[in-house]
């Protein structure tokens, strides 16, 4: 059965110069105060961006029946110009394996389920304890592989360009 990642029931419309992503089970937009949030967008441009929460409303099942686990958000912006799965996280012990793998079945359910063209893919784990934490270069070349063109990065902060 065909997922709908861009439900319209789920998804929430800004174009906000700074707005934040608050993990609450599911993902909020946070437009007033972003210092309690999981990750920070920063879009100076105000472009308008659709933002979808994926954890505990948009269910991905293995064959076997069991739910698979699933990145907090994504973030569509205009045009189709560019898609932002976004994983938040406050867990400090092996934490970036397992938050990788979330990205990644997310990413691949969703590219199974859309064809969409967009110009820049990113994937982001939030961590606001680590803004800037380095990936090994071998884990983001496979994950740039194995999830189409996707980009893996560690941060807090993301620019909208």
């Amino acid at each position: 059965m065909p997922i709908d990642f861009f439900n319209a029931n789920l998804r929430q419309k800004t174009s906000g110069m700074l707005f934040g992503i608050c993990d609450n089970q599911p993902a909020c937009l946070e437009i007033h105060n972003t210092d309690n949030c999981g990750a920070k967008i920063i879009n100076n441009n105000q472009r308008s961006i659709l933002f979808i929460p994926i954890d505990h409303n948009i269910i991905i099942t293995r064959a076997n029946g069991e739910t698979e686990k699933t990145c907090d958000a994504l973030l569509r912006v205009e045009s189709n110009s560019e898609i932002v799965f976004l994983e938040l996280t406050i867990q400090r012990r092996n934490w970036i394996a397992d938050k990788v793998e979330q990205l990644q079945t997310t990413i691949l359910a969703f590219n199974s389920n859309h064809n969409i063209n967009f110009a820049k893919r990113s994937a982001y784990i939030c961590h606001k304890s680590y803004p800037n934490h380095k990936i090994e270069i071998n884990i983001k070349n496979k994950f740039k592989k194995e999830t189409n063109m996707y980009r893996l990065y560690i941060k807090y902060e993301i620019k909208i360009n």
